[in-house]
């Protein structure tokens, strides 16, 4: 539990200085103290055979034919990416910046919507829903704590009396999205919803079911996810050309040049407009150093998305154009807790400024909305940041002079539709998926689902197509997306080559920390595949269920509390390195904990 504290108090205080910092930087510190993950400079992320992994310094490039070739590792290209090799398909991930998450992604400001302000009718709308009902299952298998989502809800507040009328029609599509606790706030009941919000609102929509969550183990979750389930993700690794033969896409692959169209900023400063060139996604003029095969290319490229397009399109315009909408945000220390998200009555074209508090104790408050030509740069300005100052303690005046601790930006895939851009091209091997502007955190699991039931309806083969739509089938037909990731097994004893169908389901003898911490009493099942060992992972129907008929399972301590809560021993039955285990009943011992 020290230890624990102890880690906790890392990662606050580097996420404290590193809002200064980037965040791909971020991402490094964070991956190597909480996933096992090693992030540098290397071409490859390589899964070893222990429960380490680590990047390999010296792998070859990619060989042999995949189904999919991912381009774009951020969250939506990471989450296709898992969901497609969950299904048993041959995956591989291109990512020209040295991190994952590390173009649109890297800026995303952590905040899970409902989709209120999306669109009715919108496929953003309906994607959103779905995967609200995934989180659950999908968060936990990644090892995420009520310590990474914060499930606080919102507040969206009128400070105008035209906002107080707005806010019927953000109630109205809050119950059309099917988000149904959406409550009214009157003036009065402002205080007691929020106590720091500035007497100057006039009411407000309280949206419950609005969330912050981690926002960089959420990509890397899917990161890890992926691989585990058998992706290849290659950073590093520039696309130089892209051809279609036969029935297959040829895509030449080099190394991406020392210099980044990631912004570098020095601790305690304002990042700095990047004063390089502009890159193309493609230079079809290169010499290549590897080619990769695939039988369909899905574009997942964010920012660069429209020019990937013209490649399918031979040159010619894409239908839609990205434009970059840099959002600024300031970042302040303080001892001060908002216990919701405050928002602002939304535009057609932004939810417009927030404050919320992270979930390692900072406040921010952004994004803002300036569209600009510039695909890379992040650069933050004085004034916008004065202009978020006054805001935050116009919202909170009790963030009038609080300490400021840095600035950061981010780049989102705005276009000229209000709505996804997905679309399956069958002719040409390809699907498109773009235009996911600042709803991506939230919903890509969802797209992900939507991408590979594209894929499996207009490119099945073997006779395998998928009937039915993931994101339309009941909680028992979709076990996919939301299934456990898979432990790495202990491949030490090769007598154990005949269990990895079972990687899905077995947990294994090296289970680390995070890994057994992701499993709860209502989502395992006492079907023991060694007594005393390991338990089928599966998810059972209540825990009242599970209490009422845990006779059989291991041979646990009795329950002494005398109490009718039922005894929970036995539910999950692991052998896990320390000997000890923090479960939802408090610390176990012991080979059965």
């Amino acid at each position: 539990q020290q230890q624990q504290q102890q880690q906790q108090r890392l990662l606050a205080v580097i996420f404290s200085s590193a809002m200064i910092s980037t965040w791909a930087a971020r991402a490094g510190l964070l991956a190597a103290t909480s996933v096992g993950f090693t992030f540098g400079r290397d071409r490859t992320f390589a899964r070893t055979e222990s429960p380490q992994r680590s990047v390999s310094e010296s792998l070859p490039a990619p060989k042999g034919h995949f189904d999919i070739a991912v381009l774009g590792a951020g969250l939506v290209g990471l989450a296709v990416a898992r969901e497609a090799a969950a299904r048993g398909k041959r995956v591989i991930v291109l990512e020209r910046e040295p991190y994952v998450a590390a173009g649109a992604s890297c800026g995303n400001a952590g905040l899970g919507h409902t989709g209120y302000d999306a669109p009715e009718g919108s496929l953003e709308r309906r994607l959103l829903r779905r995967a609200i009902s995934l989180h659950p299952k999908l968060y936990r298998s990644f090892g995420l704590s009520l310590n990474h989502v914060r499930k606080c809800g919102s507040l969206v507040v009128a400070w105008t009396p035209d906002q107080v009328q707005a806010l019927e029609n953000v109630y109205d599509e809050s119950l059309k999205a099917g988000d149904l606790d959406v409550q009214r706030l009157s003036k009065s009941d402002l205080k007691s919803f929020e106590p720091e919000l500035s007497e100057a609102a006039l009411g407000a929509i309280l949206c419950p079911n609005e969330a912050v969550v981690e926002p960089f183990l959420i990509p890397i979750g899917y990161a890890e996810s992926a691989l585990r389930h058998g992706a290849q993700i290659h950073v590093n690794t520039t696309v130089a050309t892209v051809s279609r033969q036969k029935d297959a896409w040829r895509i030449g692959i080099v190394e991406t040049p020392t210099s980044s169209s990631m912004n570098r900023s020095k601790v305690g400063q304002q990042l700095a407009e990047r004063d390089t060139q502009e890159e193309s996604l493609c230079d079809l003029d290169k010499s290549v150093d590897g080619e990769v095969e695939a039988r369909v290319v899905i574009n997942c490229t964010g920012l660069y998305a429209d020019e990937l397009e013209r490649v399918r399109l031979h040159d010619e315009v894409a239908p839609f154009r990205v434009t970059p909408r840099k959002g600024q945000y300031l970042v302040f220390e303080t001892d001060l807790e908002l216990d919701h998200v405050v928002e602002t009555v939304p535009s057609q074209f932004s939810k417009g400024v927030i404050v919320w508090s992270t979930v390692y104790g900072n406040i921010i408050v952004g994004p803002t909305a300036e569209d600009q030509q510039s695909k890379v740069d992040r650069s933050t300005d004085e004034a916008t940041m004065s202009r978020l100052q006054a805001w935050a303690a116009k919202v909170v005046p009790a963030l009038d002079g609080a300490k400021i601790v840095g600035s950061y930006s981010g780049l989102r895939t705005a276009t000229e539709f209000r709505d996804y851009q997905i679309k399956s091209f069958p002719a040409d091997g390809w699907v498109t998926v773009a235009g996911i502007r600042s709803t991506g955190l939230t919903a890509c699991g969802a797209i992900g689902e939507y991408v590979v039931d594209l894929f499996e309806k207009d490119f099945a083969s073997d006779g395998c197509p998928s009937t039915v739509p993931r994101h339309e089938r009941t909680s028992s037909e979709a076990a996919t997306a939301s299934a456990p990731t898979p432990a790495i097994a202990d491949n030490s004893n090769n007598d154990k080559e005949n269990d990895k169908d079972e990687k899905d389901t077995a947990f294994s003898k090296t289970c680390s920390r995070a890994e057994a911490d992701l499993l709860g009493v209502s989502k395992a099942k006492k079907s023991l595949a060694t007594p005393r060992f390991a338990c089928q992972l599966e998810a059972v129907p209540t825990l009242q269920a599970l209490s009422k008929d845990n006779d059989n399972g291991c041979d646990a301590a009795a329950d002494d509390d005398d109490t009718d809560e039922g005894d929970y021993a036995g539910i999950v039955c692991i052998l896990h390195p320390s000997g000890c285990m923090e479960t939802y009943s408090g610390k176990q011992c012991g080979t059965t904990s």
